[in-house]
């Protein structure tokens, strides 16, 4: 599997070797292949690992020789990942993440599938007595083709498009643009056809690029609970099953875009304290569920914080109508300024703060419209965002500080933010009558120190 990667990363240049030069200078490559070949095989010949006690130890090296010792207490996660390249040789990979580290502590490329099971089960075995056997029960949710259909075109990977496209405008001079804008216009009504047909190709391949990277992606994504874990499994071309401990998790978190809110559909994440390896690799593996409806999701939601199902469904209480007249106030002075700057700067018509000015009040009414708290018995539900509406649901128990907080342009209107600080993210009760503020303040704080707020 070394190998392989290492011909991968230096293949380009072995061809460039041999189609550029002729001769004798061919006779170069067998060096060279030499040079890929040797490091993966010196490599592996010291490659170590073994579970003794309650550690997992790795060591390897020749000149500078390691040894990484692994507490199993300190495992958050364990993913086992099969590649195209894996599935050739019939084996996986194995990846250890432990907990407060920055990328993946301990890649074993390539397992038996046998023996990377029987490492799970070790790695992840609980120290705490009366846990049982890990036991594959039925799917707490399975997602169906035509379920990935509607997450692509309903989710964010439609973007795409508009990044390529704004890539390739660095590539094209402005006058080539103006060209073709002219171009356009001078058609007239056929000019008009012109750019809508072109407007639906773009919008056509825009969904084409989701579809086609969902489906790769969360193919059979499949989230199953065994005993105190998730096992969540994915993917087509590239298998993964990532494995959580449910006592790492700090809290779930509903996504609601425009078009997903439409149609009553959320997608559903888990926020993992510690989760290491990189940012797209925690993004997508922390997801529980693509696509859903929203009632499948609070379902799902209450099942992994161990809740019940009317926990995550409880109505949220709104922000006051003061909120509103905050955001707006804001909006109307930045948009106010934007608009002196720009006419004494640059010269722009006074025009241009209408759209502007619409546009601001739009999100700003958008970002009120989201927010909203709660506190359900043993759990703490906070919402907010303007384009994507996002509910953190979570336990009270998991927070580690709260903070109130009244900046200055909150006070002026009475109002003030409750921040929960969690490992992993920051949620909050965003613009909250202070005397409420306040309320929920001291309700949390007598949850965190174990006492019982009255009714």
């Amino acid at each position: 599997m070394w190998s392989l990667e290492s011909g991968v990363r230096y293949g380009l240049g072995l061809v460039l070797l041999v189609s550029n030069f002729g001769g004798a200078s061919r006779l170069w490559i067998l060096p060279a292949i030499a040079a890929v070949v040797t490091p993966s095989v010196v490599r592996y010949l010291r490659f170590r690992y073994e579970v003794t006690g309650d550690a997992l130890v790795v060591q390897g090296g020749l000149m500078s020789q390691w040894r990484r010792v692994i507490p199993l207490p300190h495992i958050q996660s364990v993913e086992i990942v099969q590649k195209l390249r894996h599935r050739m040789l019939d084996v996986v990979e194995l990846r250890v993440e432990a907990v407060g580290g920055s990328a993946t502590e301990a890649a074993l490329v390539a397992l038996d599938p046998a023996e990377a099971e029987r490492l799970r089960s070790i790695l992840l075995r609980r120290a705490e007595r009366g846990a049982g056997e890990a036991h594959e029960g039925p799917p707490l949710t399975q997602l169906r083709p035509r379920d990935l259909v509607l997450a692509g075109i309903t989710g964010g990977r439609v973007a795409v498009i508009a990044a390529l496209l704004g890539y390739g405008e660095q590539f094209v001079s402005d006058d080539r643009v103006a060209a073709l804008f002219e171009g356009v216009r001078s058609l007239g009504a056929s000019g008009l056809v012109v750019a809508l047909w072109a407007g639906a190709v773009i919008l056509s391949i825009s969904v084409a690029i989701s579809l086609a990277a969902t489906v790769l992606v969360y193919w059979d994504f499949t989230v199953r609970r065994e005993v105190d874990r998730l096992v969540v499994s994915r993917g087509l071309l590239e298998r993964r099953r990532a494995i959580v401990p449910l006592r790492r998790v700090q809290a779930v978190e509903l996504h609601e875009n425009p078009a997903r809110r439409a149609l009553g559909l959320a997608a559903l994440s888990v926020v993992v304290a510690g989760r290491a390896g990189k940012d797209r690799d925690k993004q997508e593996t922390s997801v529980l569920l693509p696509i859903a409806r929203r009632a499948e999701a609070l379902r799902v939601a209450a099942a992994v914080l161990g809740a019940p199902e009317s926990v995550a469904a409880t109505p949220l209480l709104p922000s006051p109508a003061s909120s509103l007249v905050h955001r707006l106030t804001i909006a109307g002075v930045g948009v106010l300024g934007a608009v002196v700057a720009g006419a004494v700067v640059g010269g722009v018509s006074n025009w241009v703060g209408v759209p502007a000015a619409l546009a601001a009040g739009l999100w700003s009414f958008a970002g009120w419209r989201s927010l909203g708290h709660t506190i359900a018995g043993e759990h703490v539900i906070v919402r907010r965002g303007a384009m994507v509406r996002k509910t953190t649901i979570l336990k009270a128990a998991n927070i580690q500080h709260l903070l109130l907080v009244a900046s200055p342009t909150q006070r002026p209107f009475g109002l003030a933010t409750v921040q929960l600080r969690i490992p992993q993210a920051h949620p909050r009760a965003v613009d909250l009558e202070f005397r409420r503020a306040e309320t929920r303040f001291a309700e949390l704080t007598s949850k965190l120190a174990g006492e019982t707020t009255p009714g």
